[in-house]
């Protein structure tokens, strides 16, 4: 159990970075459901710590709490060891910060968040030429005809973002599925999506994901009717949030 003083020094922790990143998450004013966002260095907290402080922002009680993880790996609170019915959280972590997002409504199917630390893409051979190869690597074929289109007035920097944003919005979108996502051959397990199954065919000024085969197939087995998704950044950070609903909220 947290103490008092201890919860305290977190949500103080908090508040400071998520002032120093409101850009990269401003999109959290959008959503009309209970959502709270907490933002840590990895220095200081633990995921169980993050979940504790999400649960306290949102008026839940924190008696029996624990951050657990299902067959997948995808992440969930539990209470004495029971899935908390209607909340539903995604942690990330980049650049030694430490991200948690929780939501709570009795129509949502998945949450997923994602960080990417920008300055991993700026160091000198990581030109427009490497970027639009990167893109390449992880779009399928419309996909990544719709970001050529799109980004043909890009400068280096607005380039990098867009295409931080494209992989971001994958690996959330993967993420509230509850699969995460099969890179290369040592990352993900047998449930994992392949790349070219799950994208964003744009990305402003509103995000337009895609979900085929497989990833369809995991829609219709959570009963998703419709997702939000989301990406915010500043000089430092790029985070994405994806939404799935069972029904209208």
């Amino acid at each position: 159990m947290i103490t008092p003083d201890r919860l305290a020094e977190l949500c103080k922790i908090c508040r400071v970075e998520t002032q120093l990143h409101t850009a990269a998450i401003r999109w959290l004013s959008r959503l009309r459901l209970p959502t709270t966002l907490v933002w840590l260095p990895e220095t200081v907290g633990t995921d169980a710590d993050a979940l504790l402080l999400a649960a306290h922002f949102l008026g839940e009680s924190l008696d029996g709490l624990s951050f657990t993880h299902d067959p997948l790996g995808k992440p969930y609170p539990a209470r004495q060891g029971n899935p908390i019915p209607y909340l539903h959280i995604s942690n990330t972590h980049d650049g030694g910060q430490r991200l948690l997002l929780a939501a709570k409504h009795e129509n949502l199917a998945g949450v997923g968040l994602d960080v990417v630390y920008l300055p991993r893409l700026r160091s000198p051979h990581k030109d427009k030429t490497y970027l639009y190869r990167l893109a390449a690597r992880f779009m399928g074929p419309l996909e990544f005809e719709r970001f050529q289109s799109a980004a043909q007035q890009d400068d280096e920097e607005a380039l990098r973002r867009r295409v931080a944003a494209h992989f971001s919005l994958m690996e959330a979108s993967a993420k509230a599925l509850g699969t995460g996502l099969k890179i290369g051959a040592f990352m993900g397990h047998s449930a994992s999506l392949p790349l070219p199954t799950i994208g964003a065919l744009q990305i402003e000024p509103s995000v337009q994901l895609f979900f085929d085969g497989i990833a369809q197939t995991w829609l219709a087995t959570l009963n998703v009717q419709r997702w939000e998704a989301y990406w915010g950044a500043d000089d430092m950070y790029l985070v994405t949030g994806v939404f799935l609903f069972r029904a209208d909220v």
